[in-house]
């Protein structure tokens, strides 16, 4: 028996080889920050992105971005809904263990003798 050799398929955005004139590397070093704290921010300030990461190809889009992100805007996040009284999920139940009852134990009473 021959055997068959395994194919992978690639995810969509890495078959078209998205690629930008700028891109977070240049965020970064505008804004002093490594790449993972660009793109931190990029998510906090609601920027898009453009497929599956993030990427410019106008020097005046980037100059925006860069721009938005050293104001300081931000996206204000939903609050999470605060559920009505009464509606709680109801906690789990927890089965106590059988509490075994020890004897006790008489206590030996001294008998007085009579003189």
């Amino acid at each position: 028996m021959a055997k068959t050799e395994k194919t992978t398929a690639k995810a969509p955005a890495a078959a078209t080889n998205e690629t930008f004139k700028y891109g977070v590397a240049d965020v970064a070093d505008a804004l002093n920050v490594n790449e993972a704290t660009a793109r931190m921010k990029l998510r906090n300030a609601g920027v898009e992105k453009a497929g599956r990461s993030y990427g410019w190809d106008k020097d005046k889009d980037l100059k925006d971005v860069i721009a938005r992100l050293k104001s300081g805007e931000t996206v204000e996040k939903p609050k999470p809904k605060i559920k009505a009284a009464g509606t709680e999920t109801p906690k789990r139940k927890v089965k106590e263990a059988p509490v075994e009852e020890k004897p006790v134990a008489k206590k030996a009473v001294a008998k007085k003798k009579a003189a």
